[in-house]
């Protein structure tokens, strides 16, 4: 790929999706980090699959690789690995917030729920999710799980 987007992985980020994607490495026409940097792009600017620039590999080939991964649970496997990585990096315990008892009417205070509020803002910076361009939910949610793997990459990465 010659052009370089703000959506690009960079070097740091790919290693880590590498051994994802690709746990065996062979020659392909086009590179999985390309794809991988499309389906970004594509999530990012919330462009049509045919609207991608002309840098990345053909869109029928990213949307290809999105449909397999998608099915695979690949996705998932990526999120999965950066969740624990980032944990381990800011010794992150788990800890489940229950709501109180009380009556539904009265307004209570959710303590840390601002956090779970924060994350969901931050997909909003994806236009592909903002405006829901889906047809298929398993589809959006393959998109919200690669915003929140880029998410995390940006995190891993500083």
């Amino acid at each position: 790929m010659n052009k370089e987007y703000p959506t690009n992985l960079t070097e740091k980020q790919w290693q880590i999706l590498q051994k994802i994607l690709e746990p065996t490495t062979r020659k392909r026409k086009y590179s999985l980090r390309d794809i991988m940097n499309c389906i970004l792009y594509i999530n990012k600017t919330g462009c049509q699959w045919r609207m991608t620039p002309k840098d990345f590999p053909p869109h029928n080939i990213v949307f290809y690789y999105f449909t397999k991964w998608k099915r695979e649970g690949v996705f998932e496997d990526i999120m999965d690995t950066l969740r624990e990585k980032l944990r381990v990096l800011l010794g992150c315990k788990l800890e489940v917030v229950l709501r109180p008892d009380e009556s539904p009417k009265k307004f209570n205070v959710i303590p840390l729920r601002w956090i779970v509020e924060r994350s969901f803002a931050w997909l909003y910076n994806f236009r592909r999710i903002a405006l829901d361009y889906e047809f298929h939910s398993e589809s959006s949610e393959a998109m919200i799980q690669n915003a929140f793997a880029k998410i995390m990459l940006n995190k891993l990465s500083n």
